[in-house]
């Protein structure tokens, strides 16, 4: 062989591995392959013991991923129930956190990222509601990324895995264009005791619980190095539960909608809205604005059945769960849900964001499509599992209907079996079927530095009076949403007018008696965009 051709062949092997090991690494087509390698060979014993004293210690290891190898990552274990119920049973297929910049603060991940989250899918043998909860999340809201990893320890193979995204620092720079504000992962240390004289209920409710910051220490967990941000925790809540109707001075509320409704929708009850009322992360960006980011969705899809009133729910109260779930109960444990959606204007936002998630996933069953090409994806994988949590025909079964996890004596409803239910049960709900608002495509016209938009906003023959017109608008990306009156007209037109140095993009609410329009419908996601002449 000619010494040209070796030379040929050596760069086109190193153009193919670079091509490979750049990678979109939460693709969903891509099955991530991880070998993780401990030089200590007490390594279990060890993560048990950080995990069980609370430390966020970590151990030294190597980490292979898709061929390439890391040196100096740092491994601990994740979760709680997801490790304990499996690590309590003798199981080996255990949750993990892998931090890729432990020893070696430059060392990265294709694509920037600096941790893997490795969940080991407790409670689904489906294998589908991480993946499919995430990928539906992201088209509304701020959420991670995830897909699928086969993962491998010191030599073992243990079985496949979801891979999510972390909330870290680079995701907040991802969703909201800087990493110094204050970032709260609400999720109750169920281990730390609660301060003497503070309300015990474990629970991230958000209700406001005194300006002894130390009443909050239980239940929300500080991610970034500031003190001052547990003041600014306490006084967020305490405006929430006393001035609701100028919140949005300090949150961002169409973002919290959003999320409520999704959690409604897909009956995510390990979630806010449900028994623990956990699950998230709440960001203040440096604007002073909070900012939910949904977590944690391997129990997403009715895989959770308490609300927090009553007992666990039957599979027909899962699919016909009330959207207005907390409010109707007026329940002063769920802030977020009673001192928004008591306001009109945000119900009705509520409202329309909820029959959009139902008329883009449920109406036709459109999520069918997307969880069969990730079942196809994962399928060749799941027979071949030594340390599967649940037995390789559930994956289809559960996919259906409801099985029976016998080592836990749980009922997990079928994927299908609940979308399917929940969608009829939302065709027929009165508010999903009110005729809201039509609302045409803005009209800009721009004149000596001032932007004048116009929208023709009509009711057909059943549909609602107009009550009013918004326009929710923002300086720049990133910067605050900020909402205005737009001024009636006759014949349906409603116009408003500001300097074109106060908005980049916007999207229009117009409010009817009983529901809402949103124009672009994924508000937030999608805006319309003020092009400068």
């Amino acid at each position: 062989m000619s010494k040209r051709l070796v030379l040929f062949l050596l760069l086109l092997s190193v153009c193919f591995y670079k091509s490979e090991a750049q990678r979109d690494l939460y693709a969903l087509d891509h099955i991530v392959e991880i070998e993780i390698n401990f030089e200590d060979p007490n390594w279990q014993r060890k993560l048990t013991s950080y995990k069980e004293q609370r430390k966020d210690k970590r151990l030294k290891a190597e980490l292979i991923l898709d061929g390439q190898t890391y040196a100096g990552v740092g491994v601990r274990y994740k979760g709680n129930s997801s490790l304990y119920a499996v690590l309590n049973s003798g199981g080996l297929k255990l949750p993990f956190n892998v931090k890729i910049d432990y020893k070696d603060s430059t060392q990265t991940l294709p694509g920037g990222y600096t941790r893997l989250k490795l969940s080991n899918v407790f409670r689904d043998p489906s294998y589908l509601r991480e993946a499919l909860s995430y990928e539906i999340a992201q088209q509304y809201m701020n959420a991670p990324r995830a897909n699928f990893a086969r993962v491998t320890v010191n030599g073992e193979y243990l079985g496949l895995y979801n891979l999510t995204q972390s909330v870290d620092e680079d995701m907040l720079a991802q969703f909201f264009g800087d990493r110094d504000g204050n970032l709260f992962k609400c999720d109750p240390d169920w281990k730390k005791d609660v301060a003497v004289g503070c309300n015990r209920e474990k629970r991230a409710t958000l209700q406001y619980l005194g300006d002894d910051t130390a009443c909050y220490l239980d239940k929300y967990e500080l991610k970034t190095d500031n003190e001052a941000a547990w003041r600014a925790l306490a006084n967020f809540t305490k405006r929430l539960n006393d001035q609701p109707e100028e919140i949005h001075e300090i949150l961002n509320v169409d973002e919290v909608l959003w999320m409520l409704a999704y959690d409604n929708v897909l009956v995510n009850l390990d979630s806010y809205i449900g028994l623990l009322c956990h699950n998230y992360y709440l960001y203040q960006d440096t604007f002073g604005i909070w900012h939910p980011v949904i977590w944690d969705m391997n129990m997403s899809l009715g895989g959770f059945r308490h609300t927090g009133h009553g007992s666990s729910l039957e599979n027909e109260e899962l699919q016909t769960l009330s959207p207005f779930l907390h409010l109707r109960e007026r329940d002063e444990r769920r802030p977020l849900v009673l001192k928004l959606l008591s306001q009109p204007l945000y119900r009705k936002m509520y409202i329309a964001h909820t029959r959009t998630i139902y008329e883009d996933w449920l109406a036709e069953g459109q999520y069918k499509q997307l969880a069969e090409e990730i079942r196809t994806t994962i399928r060749p994988l799941i027979e071949e599992q030594p340390h599967a949590l649940y037995p390789a025909e559930l994956f289809d079964v559960n996919y259906e209907e409801t099985v029976n996890l016998e080592t836990e004596d749980l009922d997990i409803i079928g994927v299908a079996e609940l979308l399917d239910g929940r969608s009829a049960y939302l065709s027929t709900h009165p508010l999903i079927n009110a005729v809201a608002p039509d609302i045409s495509q803005p009209q800009v016209a721009i004149d000596n530095e001032i932007a004048t938009i116009t929208v023709d906003v009509s009711i057909s023959e059943e549909g609602e009076e107009v009550e009013a017109v918004y326009l929710f608008r923002r300086a720049a990306q990133y910067h605050p949403w900020q909402r205005l009156r737009m001024e009636p007209s006759e014949g349906g037109i409603y116009t408003t007018q500001m300097p074109i140095s106060t908005i980049s993009d916007y999207y229009i609410v117009a409010e009817g008696r009983m529901t809402a329009s949103v124009l672009p419908r994924c508000s937030g996601r999608e805006t319309f965009s003020i092009e400068l002449p």
